[in-house]
């Protein structure tokens, strides 16, 4: 009996010795993690900004492409799709605005009013394809002011009779809290092609 007490009480003593070590690193472990993460926190994290972009098959304007605008107002919004593509008919003499016929651009264009421009601009970057070109797309915008758009491409050559200029226009949403809104300087484009095989 005396054997038996004298072993439970050795059990315990191992159990008990084990629990406060076990007990003592978790402690060191949590404390480390929490220097770990205060360390983290002191330095510059990156975090990526998303931006919302339409990317829009509209019409042929009269701007040198590509080009980049910056709207900063609802009036200055107004002035460039009465005029960007505003021609004359010359069967008619009449002037026909190509731009308004775009209808996934006007709906798009339409939801911005006064309200928006308070606290944002738009960006408009003007592109058109080249030969093999199937599409262009937004991907970003960087601190620095740079644009990234893709362009889809591929090496089926269209005969000529079938190849068409195709123009867009990519609408970007960028607050005006923007570092390049912010200090006034000039947004700058970088296109990259991305083949598409079929």
């Amino acid at each position: 009996m005396k054997n038996i007490s004298l072993l439970i009480l050795s059990v315990l003593l191992i159990v008990l010795s084990l629990v406060s070590c076990t007990d003592k690193n978790i402690e060191d472990m949590l404390s480390g993690q929490e220097s770990r993460n205060e360390d983290i926190s002191d330095k510059q994290v990156y975090t990526v900004k998303t931006y919302k972009a339409y990317n829009i098959l509209t019409t042929r304007c009269m701007v040198e492409y590509p080009t980049i605008l910056k709207i900063t107002s609802k009036a200055e919004l107004d002035e460039h799709i009465a005029t960007a593509a505003s021609f004359i008919d010359n069967s008619t003499g009449e002037s026909r605005n190509e731009l308004e016929k775009c209808k996934e651009f006007m709906e798009v264009v339409n939801q911005y009013d006064n309200e928006y421009f308070e606290n944002n601009i738009l960006v408009l970057v003007l592109v058109k394809s080249g030969s093999g070109s199937l599409k262009f797309r937004f991907t970003d915008l960087l601190d620095s002011g740079k644009i990234y758009i893709e362009e889809e491409y591929s090496t089926f050559e269209m005969p000529l009779q079938f190849s068409i200029m195709a123009y867009y226009h990519i609408v970007i949403e960028v607050p005006k809290n923007h570092p390049t809104v912010k200090a006034n300087t000039d947004f700058t484009l970088e296109i990259y092609r991305v083949l598409i095989q079929y």
